[in-house]
């Protein structure tokens, strides 16, 4: 993930974000909930597409498929 890409997912989670300041501070709780949510998501995405990758040498399913099970 970029900077943009999580920013993105910031704002898509309803949290007001410009030019790099949360502009609202009372009531982010369910934001940042549904913030961490995602981020948590896309990383496990990337680190299950990283077992899958056979370009590296070696490509494991089970691996990637834990991954995405796991909480």
């Amino acid at each position: 993930m970029d900077k943009e890409q999580i920013i993105q997912m910031a704002r898509d989670a309803g949290i007001n974000v410009s030019q790099g300041y949360l502009l609202r501070f009372a009531g982010v709780e369910d934001d940042l909930e549904r913030f961490a949510a995602a981020i948590r998501a896309a990383t496990k995405e990337e680190d299950a597409k990283i077992c899958e990758d056979k370009e590296n040498g070696w490509s494991d399913m089970v691996c990637a498929q834990a991954i995405r099970d796991s909480k």
